[in-house]
């Protein structure tokens, strides 16, 4: 065997000196990887990488690197959930409101089951949190904050649905629009933002 460096005998991950016998010299920063580590795990070659198999090679990180990687993580996961609350807020009447507004039309139509509504999150003013809430009031309120004014409502008994529905329209009324915010926004910490889908 020619001197140089080699895999340690004595088991670490290191890598020992030989020159005729074992030195007592190791070094980590050229490390190789095994055979094994490559090998798809059937014994039949370079098939691809094992993230199991290498995790004991790959070189530890940094703290500033985790700290790094566990922002990153957090962000991709705030963005997610601000997305999930974005899709949701545009199925409310307000958010349907609002969509309805952009898009020019000059009436606006929505059923709401009065005796047992869900909690339905409401845009605030810009820059002022929004509610959750359940009372009819505050959501035909939304709606009208969105640029549009009540023309007609009339209330159902539906036993299908289980109780009341009042049925809601509504005219475009640009004066009475007022700049609300975006809800995801506000409730992840990124402000109001521009009121539109």
């Amino acid at each position: 065997m020619q001197p140089g460096w080699y895999p340690d005998p004595l088991g670490s991950t290191a890598e020992r000196y030989w020159d005729g016998s074992w030195g007592d010299d190791i070094r980590t920063s050229q490390r190789r990887l095994p055979e094994e580590a490559l090998s798809n795990g059937n014994g039949r070659g370079h098939g691809g990488l094992r993230l199991r198999s290498l995790r004991p090679y790959l070189p530890l990180l940094g703290r500033a690197d985790r700290e790094m990687r566990v922002r990153e993580r957090e962000e991709e996961v705030r963005q997610r959930i601000a997305e999930l609350e974005r899709q949701a807020f545009y199925r409310t009447p307000a958010g349907r409101a609002r969509v309805a507004f952009e898009r020019g039309q000059s009436l606006f139509q929505y059923e709401l089951d009065v005796g047992r509504m869900e909690p339905i999150v409401i845009p605030g003013l810009h820059y002022q949190p929004p509610l959750e809430t359940t009372d009819p009031v505050d959501v035909l309120n939304s709606v009208v904050a969105e640029g549009w004014k009540l023309s007609n409502s009339e209330f159902h008994f539906l036993e299908m649905r289980g109780g009341m529905v009042g049925c809601y329209i509504f005219k475009r009324s640009p004066k009475r629009r007022q700049p609300m915010n975006n809800p995801w926004q506000v409730l992840n910490g990124a402000g109001g933002g521009d009121p539109s889908p």
